[in-house]
């Protein structure tokens, strides 16, 4: 007895060549192995489980260029067969550092036939992209308690006090197109507070802190820190001056960034605001009235020729007025002399005083012998 089997030829076929590529701002290029892929396989359509063999080695890593290329599927078997590639993830603490990776899965459908005895695979449909991208991220915090701390220096008052309602408001902007441009894609992501913190006559210490920056990109940014004039207190000058933060950040390669600050110290953040009432004026004409009375004459008449003279004076005895008139603080009226004479005895009147500083001060008026 002769018994015959038939078996066509088996067929090997190359999967299709995949790419690993590397986006991000990592200091680093893409390294050969750094990332693996793993190959596997099932019948479809009940074909036969055992019609195919896939490469020895399942597992391979990529080349520095981001090719990956595994061994030769054999087909034994008339058929059709799913080969599907995917990405090993590793358990977290085994990931590249800083690496987003790719969980997507190639594939690749093969329609084995006989051909006169020999097998041919043909593919008959390819699903996913054959490259694999894996991003890299970066990140970095500016501590805003310890890097971005606001102080208020307020002088002016008596004893440099604050009133209850006293409050100065900053806020923290990005200064230059590079850091705008940051800021719009959420490179460098503003603390929530950014549009305002506020140091009040509550505030103890006279200091407030914006909350953390947060850099996701390597560069240098810069920002402006400011005070809020839009409400200001009567009588205060403000510190119109923005201060300039700049940030370096730089990527250690492992999906951290060396983060720098300058710009920031207590000096450079401190902000000097100084009370200076709007100048008023004491009316001379309500204040500043002389009334001269003339005795004994019969009627207590005044004749054309009598006239006093009058003078007034700051008090340079006193310190604080001595100060204030050689500062500038107070202005005394152009003609510091007054003569009454008959048509004004009853109405004569000093100009006015200006005053450019709170304070108490003291002023003589005397008359004049002659």
């Amino acid at each position: 007895v002769f018994n015959n089997s038939y078996a066509p030829l088996s067929t090997a076929v190359a999967p299709l060549k995949i790419t690993k590529a590397l986006s991000g701002d990592r200091n680093t290029p893409l390294k050969a192995g750094e990332f693996s892929f793993a190959i596997s396989g099932e019948a479809i359509n009940g074909s036969p489980s055992d019609g195919f063999i896939l490469p020895e080695t399942t597992t391979v890593s990529n080349e520095a260029d981001g090719s990956v290329q595994f061994g030769n599927i054999t087909f034994t078997k008339v058929g059709e067969y799913k080969i599907q590639v995917s990405e090993v993830i590793p358990e977290e603490n085994d990931r590249v550092a800083g690496v987003e990776y790719d969980s997507h899965t190639v594939s690749t459908i093969f329609k084995v036939t006989d051909q006169d005895g020999q097998l041919v695979a043909r593919r008959t449909s390819t699903q996913g992209d054959r490259t694999f991208t894996n991003k890299y991220n970066t990140t970095g915090t500016v501590d805003g308690s310890a890097e971005l701390k606001v102080t208020k220096d307020f002088t002016g008052r008596g004893d440099d006090v604050w009133l209850d309602g006293d409050a100065f408001t900053f806020n923290l902007t990005a200064a230059n197109e590079e850091t705008k441009t940051a800021v719009s894609s959420g490179d460098v992501e503003l603390p929530e507070n950014a549009e305002g913190i506020t140091i009040s006559s509550k505030s103890s210490p006279k200091t407030a802190a914006f909350g953390d920056i947060k850099i996701n990109k390597p560069g240098t940014y810069v920002f402006a820190i400011a005070e809020d004039a839009q409400n200001p207190i009567a009588g205060v000058t403000y510190d119109t001056t923005a201060r300039m933060v700049t940030i370096t950040a730089e990527d250690n390669g492992d999906g951290t960034l060396d983060i720098q600050v300058s710009g920031n110290s207590k000096s450079d953040l401190t902000f000097e605001n100084e009370y200076n009432p709007d100048e008023t004026f004491l009316d001379g004409q309500t204040a500043l009235k002389v009334t001269k009375t003339f005795t004994g004459r019969p009627d207590n008449e005044w004749l054309n020729t009598d006239q006093f003279t009058f003078v007034l004076a700051a008090d340079t005895s006193d310190e604080a007025t001595a100060e204030a008139v050689k500062n500038g603080d107070i202005v005394l009226p152009d003609d510091k002399e007054l003569v009454v004479d008959k048509t004004n005895n009853t109405s004569a009147a000093f100009g006015n005083i200006t005053f450019k500083a709170a304070g108490t001060y003291k002023f003589t008026v005397e008359e004049t012998d002659g």
